[in-house]
């Protein structure tokens, strides 16, 4: 009779054990299959967007092309927009299957942000419109097919679909064979260096003008100024002028300070590094420049030097570097060139993401401190990328990262003023 019971009782823990290893199975395959039919209402969704964003970034590129006068501004930012919509949508899918699709959307909204407006440049612009539009027609019979049933949203069998059907992302990427004569002929119509935004529009100063401005600067009367031939830097004109050892350097149009070498008698440090640090932000402030961010600084036994660069919307322009020296025994500037700010400096600039991930790019013994986006001169272009400021142990390095497919495009030592010291911006 026990034994009996016994056996009842193993027989009856065994049934519930079944019963609840199936309604827990149930639930899972359920949860499993809610899961499924979400991502695959997201990858649809994300299908359409990117479907719509290029159909909309072929109309963009081809007004670009023919753009004229303020315009350009307006269908550039146009251009740059889609790109970036178009980008976010692509990143739904498996990046090793959209390679190219990534590389076009990327080369666009790099075409965009450095549109120089020449006959190249709008012939590349109206390539790429092309281009755009195949790869809409192309997404567009995607996105039927797989509403037709012929692909699978899920590689374990989709909704839209019968089961064991093609996965649709092994078919999204695209390419016509040309993609490397139209990306070559993108890269060549880009702007370069010499934008000379904050030049533009201002009124031509007088020569008188200039001695005052450099009277100002280092304390010398107007009269001791002599001049040399007036020259051009980076595409712009100054007035060169000196007295002794002192020189300033003034830009034609405007008047703006280009540069400026005023030399000071050593003496005992009076200033500490903060203080030379505000007086070089508010010098750097006072002749309108608008480099707020603290790129590095160094310092020796005479001067504290500190070099700043502009922020504009997220996007640190590297291309774009104000330098300031400050004598630690005075106070005073003795040494400021902001050459290539005015060359390079721009507004129209905008990041198409947020700082990537770099952390395991690289060998554990190299640290990451610092990444941000950023606007840099990489072989003679420029290019928006994601620099990175590694160390290990006493050396420190600096990388240059393509946003897209992290790729490391550069990198190098530091040589920064040559000193141990050195600080970077967020």
């Amino acid at each position: 009779m026990v034994k009996r019971r016994k056996f009842i009782r193993t027989v009856s823990y065994l049934l519930t054990l079944c019963l609840a290893a199936a309604v827990a199975g149930g639930f899972s395959g359920m949860a499993k299959e809610s899961y499924e039919k979400t991502l695959e209402k997201v990858r649809f969704e994300a299908l359409n967007s990117l479907c719509e964003y290029t159909h909309e970034l072929s109309g963009g590129l081809s007004l670009l092309s023919v753009s004229q006068g303020d315009a350009v501004a307006d269908s550039a930012s146009y251009v740059g927009a889609r790109s970036a919509a178009a980008i976010g949508s692509a990143a739904c899918f498996d990046g090793k299957k959209t390679m190219n699709l990534n590389r076009f959307l990327n080369a666009a909204y790099d075409l965009s942000q450095s549109f120089s407006g020449s006959d190249e440049a709008r012939n590349a612009a109206s390539e790429y419109s092309d281009y755009a539009e195949e790869l809409y027609y192309h997404l567009s019979d995607l996105s039927s097919a797989v509403m037709g049933g012929k692909y699978s949203l899920s590689e374990h069998g989709s909704v839209y679909s019968a089961q064991n059907k093609p996965y649709f992302e092994d078919y999204l990427d695209y390419s016509n064979g040309k993609e490397g004569e139209i990306f070559a002929q993108a890269a060549s119509a880009s702007a370069s260096y010499g934008h000379c935004a904050v030049l533009q529009g201002r009124e031509t100063v007088p020569l008188e003008y200039a001695k005052k401005k450099a009277a100002e600067f280092a304390g010398i009367g107007e009269a001791l100024w002599r001049t040399r031939e007036s020259g051009q830097k980076s595409g712009f004109e100054l007035y060169s002028l000196f007295h002794g050892d002192t020189e300033v350097e003034i830009c034609k149009s405007g008047g703006l300070l280009c540069r400026l070498v005023n030399p000071q008698p050593c003496g005992e440090t009076v200033y500490s590094a903060r203080d030379a640090l505000m007086k070089a932000e508010d010098f750097v402030k006072n002749q309108g420049f608008a480099a707020g961010e603290l790129l590095g600084c160094g310092m020796n036994e005479f001067t504290a030097d500190f070099h700043f660069v502009p922020k504009v919307n997220g996007v640190v322009l590297l291309t774009a570097p104000v330098t300031v020296s400050v004598c630690l025994s005075s106070g005073k500037i003795t040494f400021f060139d902001a050459a290539e700010y005015i060359k390079n400096y721009r507004d129209d600039i905008r990041a198409s993401a947020v700082t990537p991930d770099v952390n395991g790019l690289f060998s554990a013994d190299l640290t990451v401190e610092k990444a941000f986006v950023c606007l840099a001169e990489l072989e003679g272009r420029e290019k928006l990328c994601c620099f990175a400021v590694l160390s290990q142990k006493d050396e420190k390095f600096t990388a240059y990262i393509d946003c897209s497919d992290l790729k490391i495009l550069k990198m190098e030592k530091i040589t920064l003023l040559n000193q141990p010291d050195v600080v970077y911006c967020d």
